[in-house]
């Protein structure tokens, strides 16, 4: 084979291989799985006895929208407003 044939065929499978990644790049943005809104999403963010759980809802720009949680008897549950007691 002479020498241009060949750096016509690496070039055309550089070319091809290009093209093939940037297809493959692009995929199906919508694979992720639809979740209800108010949903919880992954694990409690959290110190020790106090954390945060993020929940599904519209995509915000720079906002983690979600809600507090508290560890009751070793389980995480929503933390509820603290109603006073009353004199």
């Amino acid at each position: 084979m002479n020498r241009r044939l060949i750096v016509g065929l690496v070039a055309s499978a550089w070319i091809v291989s290009l093209v093939g990644v940037g297809l493959w790049a692009q995929g199906d943005p919508q694979r992720v799985p639809t979740l209800m809104e108010g949903q919880p999403i992954g694990d409690v963010i959290s110190g020790e006895n106090i954390g945060f759980q993020r929940v599904a809802t519209l995509p915000q720009k720079g906002k983690a929208v979600g809600k507090w949680m508290v560890k009751v008897d070793g389980k995480w549950v929503e933390a509820q407003p603290f109603v006073g007691l009353s004199r």
